[in-house]
C-alpha cells in the first residue's frame, strides 16, 4: 500500500521546467473528484501505511490507490463528525487519525474505522485550526483560542495561555499553524506576528518575533540539509535560520520585482519544490535542494 502511493501528489502531477525563462506547469485532473463529498479540499495527510486523507469542506475521505471513502454527517448518521467542515489532520501514536473541524476533533481509529468524539470539553467547541503530533506521542492543538497539549498517555490536556510581556510564553493566541521538523521540535507559527519553538526541558518557549519584511508565516519547511524555509501570508518566501544573530535570520527569497504568496508544496526524497504566486495567474517554482 504504501509503495504504491508514496510520492503521489494526490490533485496534480507537475513538469517542472528550469527556472530560466517562461515555466510551464501541467495539471492532470484526479480521476475520483467525482467520489469527493467537496471539490474543495483544504487539508491532505499520507498516514504511514500510505493512505491518503483529505479534509473537505464537507467531510473526511481516505483515498486507497482504487477508490474514495468518505466519513461525514447526514441524515442517516447525523452525529459521525462534530462538525464536517474539516480544518486539520494527523496521526497519532495509537493508530488514531485526528480529525479537526469548525467545530471540535473527532478519532478516527484506523483499525475499526470507528469515529469517536475526543472527550476533553476545553476545545470541542472550537474550530480546530491544526494538529501535530510530537515524539512523545502527545498531540498539539491550536484553535481560535490559544494552544493546548494532549498527553496521551496521561490523558491530560494543559494549555499554554500568552503574555506580551514574558518572553517565554506564547506572544498571543492567533495562532495559524503547528509543525515538527525532522528534528522533533514543535514550531507554532502566528497570524501578524512571528514564530515559537517549545522548549520542553523548561517547558517553555522561544521566541522569533516578525520583522518589518517578515510576518504572518503559515508554514515551514525542511529541506534534506535541514535548511528552514518559511511561507508566509502575503510577505514573501524566507529562508530561516534559527541560530542566527535576530537581524540575519530571515533571508527574502527574491524572484522578481516584488516576493511572492506560498501556493503548496510537493515533497520528494531529493528535494522539496515549492511554488509561489508572484503576479496574477503567473507561477514560479523553488527548488529546494
Amino acid at each position: 500500500m504504501s509503495t504504491r502511493l508514496t510520492g503521489l501528489l494526490v490533485f496534480a502531477a507537475l513538469f517542472i521546467f528550469p527556472l530560466r525563462g517562461e515555466m510551464q506547469i501541467s495539471f492532470e485532473y484526479f480521476p475520483y473528484m467525482d467520489q469527493l463529498p467537496s471539490s474543495s479540499v483544504r487539508r491532505v495527510l499520507q498516514d504511514s501505511e500510505g493512505y491518503i486523507w483529505l479534509g473537505t469542506l464537507d467531510g473526511v475521505c481516505r483515498y486507497d490507490g482504487y477508490q474514495v471513502r468518505t466519513f461525514r454527517s447526514d441524515m442517516h448518521n447525523p452525529s459521525l463528525l462534530t462538525n464536517n467542515d474539516i480544518q486539520s489532520l494527523a496521526e497519532d501514536k495509537q493508530n488514531r487519525i485526528w480529525i479537526g473541524t469548525k467545530q471540535g476533533i473527532n478519532l478516527l481509529d484506523r483499525n475499526t474505522l470507528k469515529i469517536t468524539p475526543f472527550e476533553e470539553s476545553p476545545v470541542q467547541g472550537d474550530n480546530i485550526n491544526a494538529l501535530a503530533c510530537d515524539d512523545k506521542g502527545d498531540m498539539w492543538i491550536a484553535t481560535s483560542r490559544g494552544l493546548f497539549c494532549y498527553d496521551n498517555t496521561r490523558k491530560v490536556l494543559k494549555t499554554y495561555w500568552s503574555d506580551p510581556y514574558d518572553e517565554k510564553t506564547l506572544p498571543d493566541q492567533t495562532i495559524s499553524h503547528v509543525s515538527k521538523d525532522k528534528q522533533g521540535n514543535i514550531w507554532i507559527m502566528f497570524w501578524n506576528g512571528g514564530l515559537c519553538r517549545y522548549l520542553p526541558e523548561s517547558d517553555n518557549f522561544e521566541r522569533f518575533p516578525a520583522t518589518k519584511e517578515m510576518s504572518s508565516p503559515f508554514r515551514l519547511y525542511q529541506d534534506k540539509n535541514d535548511q528552514y524555509w518559511l511561507c508566509t501570508w502575503g510577505s514573501g518566501f524566507f529562508k530561516f535560520n534559527p541560530e542566527a544573530l535576530p537581524e540575519n535570520r530571515y533571508t527574502r527569497i527574491q524572484h522578481g520585482r516584488r516576493g511572492g504568496e506560498y501556493l503548496f508544496q510537493y515533497g520528494t526524497g531529493r528535494s522539496l519544490r515549492l511554488f509561489l504566486a508572484d503576479v496574477p495567474n503567473r507561477f514560479i517554482c523553488v527548488r529546494l535542494r
